[in-house]
């Protein structure tokens, strides 16, 4: 078994972007897939991650989270969250093997800034990739008939 040594020529600067690409490839495959639902279903999933940096920046990812979670199992809020919690629990090594709410309130300072910085940054690709592929208020209703 090797060790593997850090790449002096890899800077904390292109790891971020590395980081930031792969939160916007995550946010993309999510968006295009609600591309298939219904345009009510889709209008429903725009507003949520329309208001969703909005919400982490006003309340907080603990209050933000626990706001999603409590519109149940089935909900597109909990969609939401388990992807967040999928990004974030991924990216931080402090939090893996625990859930999204026992990271937020049971890790540290540290690593509950951590978390919410990445949380917001998804949330922004999050929010322009559902501006730019989700249906809108005319699509649903143009969808039911009405103009």
């Amino acid at each position: 078994m090797s060790v593997q040594t850090p790449n002096p020529n890899v800077s904390i600067a292109s790891i971020r972007k590395q980081t930031e690409r792969e939160r916007a490839k995550l946010a993309l495959d999510y968006v295009k897939g609600l591309e298939s639902k219904s345009a009510k279903v889709q209008h429903r999933y725009r507003v949520l991650l329309v208001k969703l940096p909005a919400r982490l920046h006003a309340n907080g990812l603990g209050q933000t989270v626990a706001f999603y979670l409590s519109a149940g199992e089935k909900s597109p809020e909990h969609d939401v969250v388990d992807l967040i919690g999928k990004s974030l629990l991924k990216a931080e090594p402090p939090a893996s093997g625990r859930s999204l709410m026992e990271a937020i309130t049971m890790g540290s300072p540290e690593d509950y800034r951590s978390l919410s910085a990445n949380a917001r940054s998804l949330a922004n690709w999050l929010k322009r990739f559902a501006e730019a592929f989700l249906a809108g208020k005319e699509a649903e209703e143009a969808g039911h008939g009405t103009t």
